[in-house]
């Protein structure tokens, strides 16, 4: 099994969790346009209305969450490297909000931190 749905949820919950225990992650967000890409830890997270906000000095994510209408731990074939785990949120049309991976170096297991997070979202 290569996906499984998650709640809504799971991109603050993911993020709450990487912040406690200090796991370091991989951010893609994307749009027609541009893509942007954070790659570290995730230190001070908030919620205000219908966001949910990574505040750090070097890098801000506001998650609108009302626009998820579906969340998926996606795990991808990675050949030499292994696999590839991700958290990905889509809106209601089909378009990825943000994909979010644990961070690990070339040739490395994302390590026990990520794995645990993502398996522990319901």
């Amino acid at each position: 099994q290569f996906t499984r749905r998650v709640t809504s949820e799971a991109g603050r919950d993911a993020l709450i969790a990487a912040s406690e225990t200090k796991t370091p992650l991989m951010i893609f967000v994307g749009n027609p346009g541009t893509i942007q890409i954070h790659s570290g830890s995730v230190l001070k997270t908030a919620a205000y209305k219908q966001w949910y906000n990574v505040l750090d000095p070097d890098f801000n994510l506001h998650l609108k969450e009302s626009l998820v209408d579906s969340a998926w731990v996606v795990t991808k074939p990675g050949g030499e490297l292994g696999t590839a785990t991700s958290l990905e949120l889509y809106s209601a049309e089909g378009e990825s909000i943000v994909m979010i991976f644990g961070l690990r170096k070339q040739g490395a297991d994302y390590g026990p931190a990520w794995e645990g997070i993502v398996e522990n979202l319901r």
